[in-house]
């Protein structure tokens, strides 16, 4: 016993020894520069341009990224539901073409948050969970996949479809989950940067395909990053509604503010005033701003 300890004790004395020497070295090495020289670095390499590269806009996805309807609280995302035999199944296009690629996982019976599912090729998912009653409350997709397959595209009109049926799912028996479908938004064009009062401001964007009309609202905010000033300037039966894919303020009797800065949204509409698609909704991006 009195040798094992011997050894024991040899072996730690020995280790720290070690790391002594090792600390003393790195110490003496270090010691050894002038605190007052300066590390020098090979040149880099550098090329001058003539002008400045133009402005690349980063697609992404302009949709919603989780959506619950009732009283679903947010902590009830921390809670997920754990895999079973059952299934709910649903669908998920872009453009009217099935997507492949998309994360997604439903939010059930107002208190927990299934499994994530991907869609497959044919556009379909199947979210896996224990035979029961279910009620779908809303849904939420993985932001870095839509990013990916998304990338461009915002929601579709009436977006969620989302049911308060209750869902009984059994063996051999799956339930209807929601089916959720993404289309190309309206492009805006201008105005854009610093505007002057001393000339019309004419709101303006691309065509949609099948829209025969356009609706339009305003926002306005006293500070480019005020959300709190915030307000939308039509009212929502009064928001305009044009034919054309323009419109001068000053016949729709907006009295812009000098200092303010605005955004504008822009809804196309179908036969009967059927939303088909709107603009990417951008809150920390204004989209003029009124100096004089």
């Amino acid at each position: 016993m009195k040798t094992f300890l011997l050894m024991l004790a040899s072996a730690f004395l020995g280790a720290l020894l070690f790391v002594v020497a090792v600390y003393g070295y790195f110490q003496w090495q270090y010691s050894r520069v002038d605190s007052r020289s300066s590390v020098r670095f090979p040149p880099r390499s550098e090329k001058t341009v003539d002008t400045a590269p133009p402005i690349v806009e980063e697609q992404r996805f302009y949709g919603t990224h989780a959506s619950t309807m009732g009283r679903f609280p947010d902590n009830a995302r921390q809670t997920v539901l754990a895999a079973g035999p059952g299934k709910l199944l649903g669908s998920v296009t872009s453009g009217g073409k099935p997507l492949q690629g998309l994360r997604l996982r439903l939010a059930l019976n107002g208190a927990v948050m299934s499994q994530w599912a991907t869609t497959g090729a044919d556009g379909n998912y199947a979210v896996s969970l224990p035979y029961g009653k279910y009620r779908v409350d809303g849904y939420e997709i993985d932001s870095s996949t839509a990013d990916s397959v998304l990338a461009g595209k915002t929601d579709g009109p009436r977006q969620p479809p989302i049911h308060r049926d209750v869902i009984v799912v059994e063996a051999g028996k799956p339930g209807n989950g929601l089916d959720l479908g993404y289309v190309d938004p309206v492009k805006k064009l201008g105005p854009s940067g610093d505007v002057s009062l001393a000339q019309p401001v004419i709101l303006s964007w691309e065509p949609y395909p099948g829209a025969v009309a356009y609706r339009l609202q305003l926002i306005e905010r006293r500070e480019r990053g005020d959300y709190e000033s915030e307000r939308r300037v039509f009212e929502w039966r009064d928001q305009p509604i044009v034919p054309g894919t323009s419109a001068n303020l000053a016949e729709h009797k907006v009295a812009l503010k000098k200092g303010h800065y605005y955004m504008f949204e822009v809804e196309a509409l179908g036969e009967l005033k059927r939303p088909l698609s709107r603009s990417p909704r951008d809150f920390d991006r204004m989209d003029f701003h009124v100096v004089e």
